[in-house]
């Protein structure tokens, strides 16, 4: 496959040209085509490669010999669902022309006979080279690559001036040579090092504490996982015709998001003179964003556009180009995450807590025997035992007993709701897991430093990863009139009553909650002390692996409670 450089080029007096790059691009394109084989045209920013796409869709459509020949768009402002719709183009048609972004680099089998490319850095066109003639038993197979002549790194984006300039030495060295792998193993090129956060140790005992802040916001670990560079928001859109449907809207799946540049987002709004909304985790229902920020979650209202489905196009930002939803097929599917969450106590069918107790135990005993972690049986067990106690708290009892018939609801303490439909508790952010680990440092007063009573409190407060090395009042949290002035914390209250609670070998006489773990400086150790105590002895790792074994045993109860299969998944 050999090299050389295209006819066409772009510079920063490109838009003063009659005929633009786009158009001059796309009938160049066609001509170079050939029937029945692939042609991949890839360049550096979607608006580039949607205007490549619409000038060859138009030519093609007024050009009778191109009738057989399909197009495909790929980007990544597309919905995913979207973009595998429009890959599945790549494999099913022999005679195709895509127009491509970066996201053609990595991830994808392409064989093409003839590659179009942008000047890209250097690693980034060895990338898109590998998409020519990939199984090399092609001849006359060609590479193009397009010049880029800009003046500063603005245009040049979203690569630098320097990376380009580096790349179009090598490439003018390559001029009409082979694109074989010995060739470009010999080009040898400086390329700009990426600067990246190094995850210290101190971040690393950071990071394990996911109790949201006094905000009620969740600990920002886009640093560690994302580009500096990486400035994208994700949207939904959902049909919302009035105020009162945008509260409650189910949960989005992934298969609903669009990656949008937050400047483009920006500008959306604006242009659009609408709304965007985003969850928020304290009230528990989609309010309208006061801002957006990398890696956010925004729902859209379908009317106001930006994605013109039917154009396959993906993301335009334009108010015009109307879109058409794809929602949860469940309507009624659970809400987003929240500090009040508690979907899978909703089952559709009633489990009383000793059976749950005994279906948890029983999973647990499995995992315990196929990892082989008979250190930590006896304290895995006795999680099995506590995890859920608090359930037995009067208001979460009456949430579990809602929508059941008072003839079928079982009299014993429930651990799972008859019906599948979510309801609230009564006592907003209430957490039965805190509960049932202050249940059980009450059973262990006697001996609050005893071996292992520490971890077994963590497991059971952090089983649904809500509560974990701090106990603190969210934001606006009251206690209920008949407590007021009273100290809470995750819906539960200092000083109030909980029931005697009796099942299998959990005898807990009647007895008042106490909150005075939440003080720094008690008489006894505080949460936080004891906790951070613990995470230093057995260390981050060793302790949310713990965590995880037992939350998986959780999880497959439940699952098996629902399917009835009695845990024999």
């Amino acid at each position: 496959k050999k090299i050389a450089e295209a006819p066409v080029k772009l510079n920063s007096d490109s838009k003063k040209d009659v005929v633009p790059y786009s158009e001059k691009l796309a009938d160049w394109i066609l001509e170079e085509h050939r029937p029945n084989t692939l042609t991949l045209v890839v360049v550096n920013r979607v608006h580039r490669a949607q205007e490549v796409f619409r000038h060859i869709e138009k030519a093609k459509a007024n050009d009778s010999s191109a009738e057989s020949l399909d197009l495909a768009l790929i980007h990544s402002r597309f919905r995913s669902q979207d973009r595998r719709q429009y890959e599945r183009k790549l494999k099913a048609s022999p005679n195709l022309i895509c127009v491509a972004t970066q996201a053609v680099e990595a991830g994808m089998d392409l064989d093409a006979d003839l590659l179009v490319t942008e000047l890209a850095p250097w690693s980034s066109l060895v990338q898109r080279f590998g998409r020519c003639n990939r199984r090399g038993i092609r001849e006359d197979s060609r590479i193009f690559w397009i010049n880029l002549e800009f003046r500063d790194d603005k245009a040049a984006a979203p690569y630098s001036l320097q990376e380009l300039k580096y790349s179009r030495r090598a490439l003018d060295e390559l001029e009409g040579k082979d694109a074989n792998p010995n060739t470009l193993a010999s080009i040898k090129i400086e390329e700009r090092t990426a600067i990246r956060p190094v995850i210290r140790w101190k971040d690393v005992l950071d990071l394990f504490d996911t109790t949201p802040d006094l905000a009620g916001n969740d600990l920002d670990v886009s640093r560690y996982i994302r580009d500096g560079q990486d400035n994208d928001a994700n949207v939904f859109w959902r049909e919302l015709d009035e105020e009162k449907d945008v509260a409650n809207q189910p949960k989005p799946t992934r298969e609903e998001f669009c990656s949008v540049a937050i400047s483009q987002l920006q500008d959306f709004l604006k242009k659009a003179k609408t709304k965007a909304y985003a969850w928020d985790v304290l009230d528990e229902k989609w309010k309208e964003a006061e801002a957006v920020i990398p890696g956010g979650v925004y729902m859209l209202s379908a009317s106001d556009g930006g994605y013109p489905t039917e154009l396959e196009l993906g993301w335009t930002g334009d108010p015009k180009d109307k879109v058409t939803c794809h929602p949860p097929s469940d309507l009624s599917a659970d809400v987003p995450e929240s500090t009040s969450e508690n979907s899978t106590s909703f089952l559709g069918v009633p489990i009383t807590l000793e059976q749950h107790t005994n279906n948890v135990g029983r999973e647990i005993n499995r995992l315990i025997q196929s990892l082989s972690l008979g250190k930590w049986e006896s304290v895995l067990s006795k999680v099995a035992r506590w995890h859920d106690v608090g359930k037995a708290h009067p208001d979460f009892q009456d949430m579990l007993r809602k929508g059941i018939g008072k003839a079928t609801a079982p009299k014993e303490l429930l651990a799972k709701s008859g019906t599948d439909k979510k309801v609230p508790c009564k006592r907003k952010y209430f957490r039965h897991e805190l509960l049932s680990a202050l249940a059980w440092l009450h059973n262990n007063s006697a001996n609050p430093n005893g071996e292992s009573v520490n971890l077994t409190a963590y497991l059971i407060a952090s089983h649904h990863g809500k509560v974990r090395l701090s106990i603190r009042s969210l934001p606006e949290e009251e206690p209920p009139a008949e407590f007021k002035g009273e100290r809470i914390a995750r819906g539960v209250v200092k000083g109030e009553t909980m029931p005697a609670i009796q099942f299998g070998d959990v005898d807990l006489p009647e007895f008042a909650v106490d909150l005075s773990l939440m003080e720094m400086g008690a008489p006894q150790q505080s949460w936080l002390s004891r906790m951070l105590a613990l995470r230093d002895a057995l260390g981050p790792f060793q302790l949310a692996f713990l965590e995880a074994v037992f939350r998986a045993a959780d999880m497959i109860a439940s699952q098996s409670e629902k399917d009835g299969t009695n845990g024999n998944l």
